[in-house]
């Protein structure tokens, strides 16, 4: 499972090179190893931010999804693919473990729109759906789960009242989405997510 990448926004747009050798080309290594070493599997962990990218970091996570693609259907023996899923709650960096120190310090919760939204689930579901997907992999598939997406005012407010709306970042949109309309129609629904197959 091919974990590794530089996945926080603002970080990723002040530091193009570094976030392109560790999402790209780090990506790029892995592959290469595993080539060489021919697991029985490969899953990439992307984001939904790779849909109809809008960022660097999503754009760099799109190109790491088209390349175990094309690993999936051109490389033998092993299997590969990518699944793409939004935030998970549990992760370093989150937007929680920032409002809980800014309430520690008794700042005001950052949230840069009201309307804003974002899919989340907790890190045993990710966990669980990634297990899941290792099950499925045949040549290439992107595995999207079917999570909810919640209005980040509304998850601010269970943590605090008192908020501080600071704006867009730089690329950034109201919401993701996890699939494009494209994707959808060669996707396979299936209980607990959809495969998006090789066009």
């Amino acid at each position: 499972m091919h974990t590794a990448a530089i996945k926080n926004i603002e970080i990723s747009e002040y530091n193009p090179i570094e976030t392109i050798n560790t999402n790209v080309n780090g990506t790029v290594n892995l592959v290469k190893m595993a080539i060489k070493n021919s697991p029985k599997k490969f899953l990439n962990i992307s984001t939904d931010k790779a849909a109809e990218s809008t960022t660097l970091y999503g754009t760099t996570k799109n190109l790491g999804e088209k390349l175990i693609t094309w690993a999936g259907e051109y490389l033998t023996p092993t299997k590969f693919a990518s699944t793409r899923f939004g935030n998970v709650i549990e992760t370093r960096g989150n937007v929680f473990e920032i409002w809980d120190e800014e309430k520690k310090n008794k700042k005001p919760l950052s949230i840069t729109h009201p309307s804003m939204q974002r899919y989340f689930f907790q890190i045993d579901e990710a966990v669980e759906f990634c297990l899941d997907c290792l099950i499925h992999i045949k040549s290439g598939e992107i595995f999207i789960p079917k999570m909810k997406s919640y209005k980040i005012k509304e998850l601010a407010d269970k943590v605090s009242k008192n908020h501080n709306i600071i704006g867009l970042r730089s690329g950034e949109k109201m919401s993701e989405i996890l699939m494009t309309n494209e994707e959808r129609k060669r996707s396979i629904e299936k209980k607990n997510m959809w495969i998006i197959k090789n066009s």
